[in-house]
């Protein structure tokens, strides 16, 4: 088997739920040794957390958390207690990189602030990922998701899109569907750990990279917020993006596709697709502002000519008139997709709880160093023997002992 791009690079990750386990995730897919710390008593949250495999609840048929997991060790330690933090700080000392998300007092408690990992550890890079920094009136700050979202300025803005618009024209700021958010900060998480661990190479010197939820979540929609302090305009759900132009999402004969149409020549091309209709050449029609202004007529008329129509019909005949559009696919159809096989971003993997399943890929093909599924998420305490034993060197005896006391 290749190495990864990051073989030999040890992390510890101390974290749960979804941006930390994929900023974790991610490093584990290109390579890195991620030993994953859940406390004792249930793990990781998203244990708990839907999808569970056949709908049964149980400690390791989450979907969500198999999926955020794969690729990484998994042992147990109960960081509250002082033999606890003791194994933590051994562990500490044989990785490159810690990846936590505590709450300011609990990693204080655990001799994990920046200074103190600084002085113990100066060749250490920790990465942490709270909702609102290590810094500033917030710091101290708890937040769930649904807070981190918001927080980031993306609820102002949905429900958006063309169907939403006309059905929850009032509806109250909503979060997207699922964990869209929590997915941005993990990635964005893992690149700046990348980029600390590279930095290191060049002087030797630890890192501490302070990340904030809401600043990744902020970025999303970076240009929309400049327009406030910049032209003095306030972007809404009502006139973002897809309100500036002709498109949205429209069904079609066998399921939904969409489009967007910025430019006057999309237009135009969207026209010839359609054969050029009668209507189109009525004046009401003729410039980008009143067709913006007459939008709905525009989708009840660009609808009813789709119906006749497949999905990869329109799809290959707006491409070739150089507009943006494309089908929407189910989940079913993804996995059977040529181009997902051609490139084998579905991997067969087996579990020993829900057995055999396809896990997602890494986003990214390495030429010399690829990333591979190489085993599945760890049942809760897995690699306990494995870690405390090979890499901290505690015997058979030591380990039934700290597992007897509720310490691992």
């Amino acid at each position: 088997m290749h190495p990864g791009a990051l073989d030999g690079i040890k992390a510890l990750e101390i974290c749960s739920f979804v941006a930390g386990p994929y900023c974790g995730k991610l490093l584990a897919d290109m390579g890195a040794d991620v030993i994953k710390v859940e406390a004792p008593n249930g793990g990781d949250v998203a244990r708990s957390r839907t999808p569970f495999f056949n709908e049964i609840p149980g400690q390791d048929s989450s979907l969500l958390f198999i999926y955020l997991n794969n690729n990484k060790r998994g042992i147990t330690l109960d960081i509250t207690s002082n033999k606890g933090r003791e194994i933590l700080h051994r562990l500490l000392g044989q990785v490159d990189l810690v990846i936590e998300d505590m709450p300011l007092a609990q990693a204080e408690a655990a001799g994990m602030d920046p200074a103190s990992l600084r002085e113990e550890f100066p060749s250490l890079v920790c990465t942490s990922i709270t909702p609102f920094g290590r810094s500033g009136p917030y710091k101290d700050y708890k937040a769930y998701y649904l807070n981190n979202y918001h927080s980031g300025g993306d609820g102002w803005m949905l429900p958006g899109g063309r169907l939403a618009d006309r059905l929850y024209p009032d509806r109250e700021p909503i979060k997207i569907g699922g964990y869209i958010g929590e997915y941005q900060v993990g990635l964005g998480a893992a690149l700046a750990s990348v980029a600390a661990i590279l930095s290191r190479t060049m002087d030797g010197e630890g890192r501490h990279v302070d990340v904030s939820a809401q600043e990744i979540l902020i970025n999303l929609n970076a240009a929309d917020f400049c327009q406030w302090p910049d032209r003095g305009y306030m972007e809404d759900r009502r006139h973002r993006h897809l309100y500036q132009y002709i498109g949205g999402l429209y069904k079609c004969k066998d399921g939904y596709w969409e489009m967007l149409l910025p430019a006057q020549r999309q237009w135009e091309g969207l026209l010839r697709v359609m054969g050029d209709p009668e209507w189109a050449k009525e004046e009401k029609y003729a410039d980008h502002d009143s067709r913006i202004s007459r939008r709905f007529e525009i989708d009840d008329l660009v609808e009813e000519w789709a119906m006749d129509h497949t999905r990869d019909e329109i799809y290959h005949w707006l491409q070739a008139e150089g507009c943006a559009a494309g089908p929407v696919y189910t989940m079913e159809e993804m996995l059977a997709d040529p181009q997902m096989e051609h490139r084998g971003f579905f991997t067969d993997m087996a579990h020993p709880v829900i057995g055999n399943y396809r896990a997602p890929g890494s986003p990214g093909l390495f030429s010399e160093t690829p990333s591979v599924n190489r085993n599945p998420a760890p049942q809760l305490g897995q690699h306990n023997m494995d870690v405390y034993g090979g890499l901290l060197g505690y015997g058979p005896g030591q380990i039934v002992r700290l597992k007897q006391t509720g310490v691992i």
